[in-house]
C-alpha cells in the first residue's frame, strides 16, 4: 500500500518531481556559497518565479532553483534577525549574560554560546 502512495505523489507532482528536488537542493546548496548575505526582499521573487515555472515548463527547474536559493535566504534572516543593531557596530560595549552551553575547547580556541542579558556602552544600558 505504501508503494502505491509514493508512486501517486509523484504521479501527481508532475514527471520532473524528483529533477525538481534535485534543483531545489541545489539553491539551497548554492546560496550557502553567498560570501554576503542579500536583502529580503530578494524573497519577493518566489512568487513570480513559481508562476513562471507553471506557466511554461521550460522554466520550472530555474524556478525550483531559485526557489531554493529564497527558501534558505528567508530562514537565513530569520535566524540572523536577533543580530546587533548596526549602530552599536564598531562601538565598545561591555555584555552582562549567562553561559548556555558547554564549552568546546578545541586547538587555540573554546567556543560556548553566550545568552547576552544587558549590554553595556560606557555607563549606560543599551535598549536591546
Amino acid at each position: 500500500m505504501a508503494a502505491r502512495f509514493d508512486q501517486g505523489f509523484v504521479q501527481a507532482c508532475g514527471p520532473g518531481f524528483g529533477w525538481g528536488l534535485a534543483a531545489l537542493l541545489c539553491g539551497i546548496v548554492v546560496f550557502q556559497t553567498f560570501p554576503v548575505l542579500p536583502g529580503p526582499a530578494w524573497a519577493a521573487s518566489a512568487p513570480a518565479l513559481a508562476a513562471l515555472g507553471w506557466r511554461w515548463p521550460l522554466l520550472r527547474l530555474p524556478a525550483w532553483f531559485a526557489g531554493g536559493m529564497c527558501w534558505t535566504l528567508l530562514h537565513a534572516h530569520f535566524i540572523l534577525a536577533p543580530a546587533l543593531a548596526p549602530e552599536l557596530e564598531g562601538q565598545d560595549l561591555r555584555a552582562e549574560g549567562v553561559i548556555a552551553s558547554v564549552p568546546d575547547v578545541g586547538g587555540r580556541a573554546t567556543r560556548f554560546d553566550f545568552e547576552i542579558e544587558r549590554l553595556w556602552r560606557g555607563e549606560d544600558v543599551v535598549e536591546s
